[in-house]
């Protein structure tokens, strides 16, 4: 059920079809998230030439090595559970 939701996410939201997911895990309201959710990894090196630009405003990459920088210096400059999302699953 999460998986087929993430695969569809993913062409709806990005374009992108034919993805490999990773599944890194789950996390709930114990873990300090605001609901329960499962989290997903992709890695993508093909160009995103096609998203929801009503829902999306920009696309920007970044390495592991930047995130964690971003996230460091500022947190809220992220959406919602985003950090503690990052900080659980790349914790180095």
């Amino acid at each position: 059920m999460y998986d087929a939701g993430a695969v569809r996410g993913l062409e709806e939201e990005l374009g992108i079809k034919g993805g490999k997911l990773k599944k890194l895990g789950k996390l709930g309201k114990k873990e300090g998230v605001s609901s329960f959710m499962v989290v997903y990894s992709l890695v993508w090196n093909k160009p995103i030439k096609k998203w929801d630009k009503d829902g999306i405003e920009k696309l920007e990459w970044h390495d592991l090595k930047e995130v964690r920088g971003m996230v460091k210096k500022d947190p809220k400059k992220f959406k919602g559970d985003f950090p503690r999302v990052f900080n659980e699953f790349y914790k180095n």
